[in-house]
């Protein structure tokens, strides 16, 4: 499940829960926020429907920032190289 999403009675008629977020309450562990519109017991059966066009928007911006990374090491070196850098360039502006 997403951070954003709906579950629906099984037919997919009538919106049950909508998931307005989610949050890591302990490492390893996913929690949702979710507004019931309906009552939900345990043992219902439901959909979730998840935004299809959001997630893969999601995923080629993910997609994306990694490349972009690679091209920054690639130019300016690790974050541990351009630290020096920085501190050299400093110095030779003093």
């Amino acid at each position: 499940m997403a951070d954003t999403g709906a579950f629906y009675d099984n037919s997919e008629s009538q919106l049950l829960a909508e998931v307005t977020g989610a949050f890591y309450p302990v490492a390893g562990l996913v929690a949702h926020k979710v507004v019931a519109k309906e009552t939900l017991r345990v043992g219902d059966r439901v959909t979730v429907v998840a935004d299809a066009e959001r997630h893969a928007r999601i995923i080629r911006n993910h997609t994306g920032t990694h490349l972009v990374n690679a091209a920054l090491r690639n130019i300016l070196g690790t974050p541990r190289e351009t630290v020096r850098f920085a501190e050299c360039a400093g110095a030779a502006a003093v």
